[in-house]
């Protein structure tokens, strides 16, 4: 699974997440604009076959009105210091990859 991190969560959780089985990516370190557009970083995902990884709900629409791929997780808490976060994706990665390999949902949301 290849997960992309938007800019509002911390270039620190590719540490965190990174394993043999996930290549974790943030979009301020790929070949993007700094800042990148939403629409922008969903192109990118789309076309490398990332997962994107947000806390902005403004994907919520995209997704709804382009569909899948690619898939986004949206993370619904807020304010909370990066090491959390990552915590957080990471109990729910094998539940967040199991959705994502069956294509049974295109919005996934952690809370």
């Amino acid at each position: 699974m290849k997960l992309l991190l938007d800019a509002n969560l911390s270039w620190r959780l590719i540490k965190v997440l990174e394993n043999p089985n996930h290549e974790v990516e943030h979009v301020n370190r790929v070949v993007l604009p700094v800042p990148a557009s939403d629409e922008k970083i969903w192109e990118y995902a789309r076309t490398h076959s990332f997962t994107i990884v947000t806390k902005d709900h403004d994907f919520i629409r995209l997704s709804e009105m382009r569909g899948s791929p690619p898939p986004v997780i949206i993370i619904g808490r807020q304010n909370m210091p990066w090491r959390f976060y990552g915590e957080l994706i990471r109990d729910k990665l094998p539940e967040i990859e199991k959705a994502i390999l069956d294509e049974k949902l295109a919005l996934i949301e952690i809370l």
